[in-house]
């Protein structure tokens, strides 16, 4: 049906065509926080970004092409919600809400938090708080600073660390997660090799009842 004299517009818009980079469900406090936000194939309309009710300040970069990035930097140890909203509508997985890591919530278990005998294959699992940790990288530091790159596996418990010390001495593992160590992290493991121990001057034949002397080395 026509109506005469009457003419209008309408804007359309799409939130679910809003692409946002990852971001992160772990947060690190002191650690920037980042993301970038592409409103370009949305539509026209007005991006809202708030982390917290507005109570954590966020800093906005114009990139060009209707895209954006956001920083923050969580200082609390409480969780924080982030809010993203276009032309007043929550987009879809909004808001979300992230963790803080802190020591009390990273699990590491397994034989490696003990001395370890050269060349004997060994593990650790790491949990925080049941999380997805496929972004977390393992590095391992032999006693003369040469680099391991252990074989990880996502498990039920965790992720599973496997890694064989190859030499006596202390081993210094780092744990980074987006870029930064995770509370705890490095933490260092000793390796051991009885065949190394030697005793000066070898004991071959002793009396009962009298004392022995000998040097270990």
């Amino acid at each position: 049906m026509e109506i005469y004299g009457s003419s209008s517009s309408i804007q359309a818009y799409d939130t679910n065509r809003l692409i946002i980079s990852d971001i992160p469900r772990l947060l690190i406090i002191n650690r920037p926080v980042e993301f970038t936000i592409d409103v370009s194939k949305a539509g026209k309309g007005q991006l809202e970004v708030s982390i917290n009710n507005g109570q954590v300040p966020k800093q906005v970069k114009p990139l060009g092409n209707s895209k954006f990035h956001f920083t923050f930097i969580p200082l609390l140890n409480e969780s924080h919600m982030i809010s993203i909203k276009f032309n007043g509508h929550q987009v879809s997985g909004f808001p979300r809400q992230c963790q803080i890591i802190t020591s009390d919530n990273v699990k590491i278990r397994g034989p490696s938090l003990n001395p370890i005998l050269v060349g004997t294959q060994t593990w650790f699992t790491i949990d925080i708080l049941h999380n997805d940790l496929s972004d977390l990288h393992v590095t391992i530091f032999t006693p003369t600073n040469e680099q391991l790159n252990p074989s990880t596996l996502l498990t039920s418990d965790g992720l599973r660390v496997d890694w064989t010390p190859s030499e006596i001495g202390t081993y210094i593992i780092h744990l980074i997660l987006y870029g930064y160590s995770i509370p705890g992290s490095p933490f260092s493991v000793k390796s051991y090799d009885p065949k190394k121990i030697l005793i000066i001057p070898p004991i071959n034949d002793s009396t009962i009842g009298e004392p022995v002397k000998f040097l270990r080395k």
